[in-house]
């Protein structure tokens, strides 16, 4: 499935490589374990390797050219956990 996804993409002139797949694949996981998970513990460890792997977030995805919409979609969800993470801390919901 995942070759032929990057078939497509290399069609269109832009191709989804591993590193890219692999960080949104993470801030899925980050914002699902804030929402529905109990364990800080958990949380402030992806949260941690979230913002160690976020410092080569612009290297991944080195042009808004290449996989602009894959970009977006991993800044939607940078974003909303740190809404979720806010709204957690200040209101304990």
């Amino acid at each position: 499935m995942m070759n032929r996804f990057n078939l497509q993409l290399v069609a269109m002139g832009r191709q989804m490589t591993l590193g890219r797949g692999l960080i949104l694949l993470l801030n899925l996981l980050t914002f699902a374990t804030l929402i529905f998970g109990s364990s800080a513990m958990l949380f402030a460890a992806l949260v941690f390797t979230s913002l160690l792997l976020f410092t080569g977030h612009f290297l991944v995805f080195s042009s808004t050219q290449q996989a602009s919409r894959l970009q977006q979609l991993d800044l939607w969800l940078i974003g909303l956990t740190l809404v979720a993470g806010y709204f957690k801390l200040m209101f304990m919901i």
